[in-house]
């Protein structure tokens, strides 16, 4: 991903992170329709990289950005929608572009480390798991994931995932998934709850504890 600054509102001069070569990447300034936050380009919201530069919000992919000014200086931001209807909940985009208080939110396991909720399984090819904190692993058999991860799969690549609550996921290449909550008590299974958001690609899943509670509750971007 390039890193730079924005010398005017539809050009952004960066520097290739491995070969630090300079480049231009075209971009515009994102204003609200309506309370609205629309992004022309798919692409842009759902395969894109998400960063926060102070308040603003900026999406990059390929040679294209878009700029959300303020978008984090609200006290609740708009979902980021594509033209035809599917979005992205504020929450999904304060995960993917990283919450610098949410490590002090967040639900937590002994000495304050972040709650594991599962290890990966299976695994063909490359994955990688972002923490809340904005920290990237490259995952592999037997990695642990935790609340707040955000896992993504390269291209010709498959992950499984096994949970605590004994939900398995499978997720296919070039997905990106957001592990937004798992609370399971085998003593108390009922109060236990599950809340994923599939942000691109497809899963399939064999359900463990918690889908008969009815506390399973996986979001997708389609409208």
């Amino acid at each position: 991903m390039a890193t730079g600054k924005f010398l005017s509102s539809d050009a952004f001069v960066g520097v290739d992170d491995a070969f630090g070569v300079s480049e231009h990447v075209t971009t515009r300034v994102v204003t609200p329709q309506d309370g609205r936050i629309i992004i022309d380009n798919p692409e842009l919201l759902f395969l894109g990289s998400f960063e926060r530069q102070g308040n603003d919000l900026l999406l990059t992919h390929g040679n294209e950005a878009q700029l959300v000014v303020d978008y984090f200086g609200t006290a609740n931001p708009a979902n980021v929608e594509a033209p035809n209807g599917a979005y992205l909940t504020a929450q999904a985009v304060t995960s993917l572009a990283g919450d610098p208080s949410a490590g002090l939110l967040a639900q937590s396991g002994a000495g304050g480390e972040p709650l594991e909720i599962g290890k990966v399984v299976k695994l063909e090819g490359t994955a990688t798991s972002t923490s809340e904190s904005g920290v990237t692993n490259q995952l592999e058999v037997g990695s642990p994931v935790y609340q707040g991860d955000v896992i993504e799969t390269g291209s010709d690549s498959k992950l499984g995932i096994s949970f605590v609550d004994e939900t398995v996921f499978s997720m296919s290449a070039d997905a990106r998934m957001i592990l937004d909550e798992l609370i399971y008590d085998p003593a108390a299974v009922e109060n236990s709850s599950m809340a994923f958001n599939l942000v691109q690609g497809a899963f399939v899943f064999v359900t463990g504890e918690i889908a008969p509670t009815g506390n399973m509750n996986i979001e997708t971007p389609v409208a």
